[in-house]
C-alpha cells in the first residue's frame, strides 16, 4: 500500500515549489474547520501568509489565498470560520470555493449529523434582511431534501445529493453581507451542465418558485455584491460542445452588468482546472480555444482580473 502523507507535510512540499517559482506560483491554503476552528484556525493559517520567499528585497508569501471545498461536509457560513474570514478580509486574501454539484464529496457514514434542520450561521449584529431571506431558503431546502430521503446516513459513497446542499451559491450570502470587502470566487460558474441549463434549472431546490441553474444564481449574486468573482476553469473545456451553448452562456455573463452598471466580465477569471481538464483537452488546446473564442476578453480575464483577485487589496 502507498504511504500516506500528512496534510502539513504536503503544505511544506508546496512551499518548496514556491521557492523555485516565487513570482508565478500562487497556491491556496485548503481550509476545513473540522481541522481547527475559530481563533485556533487563524493562528494555524497565519504563518503560511506572513512568511515567504525573498527575491530582490521583495517577500512573496508562501500562500496567497484560502480554498474551501464545502462538498466535503460543511457549510461555508459555518460559525467556526468567522474569524478566518475576518482575517482574510483585513489582509486582502482571496477565497476560492468549489461550487458545482460534481467533484469530491463527503463519503462518511454520518451525513445527517452534518446537516441539521436549521444550521447556525454568521449573522450581522443588527439583523440583516438578505441573510434572513437566505436562512429561510436554506431551511426550506434542507427540509425538502430530508423529506425525499436525500439526507440520510448510509454507507460510504451515497451522499452526492446531500452534499449539493453544502455548495449551493446562496450559502455565501452571509459572508458577502458580513464581510463586504472579502474577495470571493465561486468556481466554474457552477459547472457546464448548469451553464447550459441541461438540468432544467436547480430542480432539487424545491424552495424556489422559479428554479434557476447555479450559474444563473451566481450571476444574480454577482450583480449585487461587487467583490464576488467566478471563473471558467473546466467549463471552458466544453466550449465546442452542446452546439456552442456553453460559450454563448459565458459570453452572456461577461457582458451582463451589475447593479452599479459595471460589466460582470471584470470579475470573471480564466483558468483550466489542470490537471482535471486533461481528461478533455491539453492545456495548450484550452488556452488556444479561449484565446480564439473570447479574444476581446482574453487579456481581461487572463491577466487583469486575475491580478486584481490575487494581488491587489480591495
Amino acid at each position: 500500500s502507498k504511504k500516506q502523507i500528512s496534510f502539513v507535510t504536503q503544505l511544506e512540499e508546496v512551499k518548496l515549489i514556491k521557492r523555485y517559482y516565487p513570482k508565478n506560483f500562487f497556491p491556496f491554503l485548503g481550509i476545513d474547520q473540522r481541522h481547527k476552528e475559530g481563533v485556533d484556525l487563524v493562528t494555524w493559517a497565519k504563518p503560511y501568509f506572513q512568511s515567504g520567499v525573498v527575491r530582490d528585497n521583495v517577500v512573496y508569501p508562501y500562500f496567497c489565498g484560502l480554498k474551501l471545498y464545502p462538498a466535503l461536509g460543511f457549510f461555508p457560513f459555518d460559525l467556526r470560520l468567522m474569524e478566518l474570514y475576518a482575517y482574510a478580509e483585513e489582509n486582502g486574501l482571496p477565497v476560492m470555493s468549489h461550487c458545482t454539484r460534481v467533484g469530491s464529496q463527503y463519503i462518511g457514514d454520518f451525513i445527517e449529523s452534518l446537516i441539521p434542520d436549521e444550521p447556525a450561521m454568521i449573522v450581522s449584529a443588527n439583523g440583516n434582511a438578505a441573510i434572513d431571506a437566505m436562512q429561510s431558503s436554506v431551511v426550506g431546502r434542507i427540509a425538502a431534501y430530508k423529506q425525499r430521503a436525500w439526507v440520510k446516513s448510509n454507507r460510504q459513497g451515497k451522499n452526492d445529493l446531500a452534499c449539493d446542499l453544502f455548495s449551493h451559491p446562496e450559502n455565501y450570502i452571509p459572508l458577502l453581507e458580513v464581510f463586504p470587502k472579502l474577495k470571493l470566487c465561486l468556481a466554474h460558474m457552477g459547472g457546464s451542465s448548469e451553464v447550459i441549463g441541461s438540468t432544467s434549472g436547480d430542480l432539487r431546490d424545491t424552495s424556489q418558485v422559479v428554479p434557476l441553474s447555479r450559474s444563473r444564481q451566481i450571476e444574480a449574486i454577482m450583480k449585487k455584491y461587487p467583490n464576488l468573482y467566478t471563473d471558467i476553469s473546466y467549463t471552458l473545456s466544453d466550449f465546442k460542445d452542446h452546439k456552442g451553448s456553453v460559450l454563448q452562456a459565458v459570453n452572456s455573463l461577461l457582458n451582463a452588468k451589475d447593479d452599479q452598471g459595471e460589466l460582470l466580465g471584470q470579475r470573471v477569471l480564466f483558468g483550466t482546472d489542470f490537471f482535471m481538464t486533461e481528461q478533455e483537452n491539453r492545456e495548450s488546446e484550452l488556452y488556444a480555444m479561449t484565446n480564439k473564442n473570447l479574444a476581446a476578453w482574453w487579456d481581461i480575464i487572463g491577466r487583469v482580473n486575475t491580478q486584481k483577485f490575487l494581488m491587489q487589496p480591495v
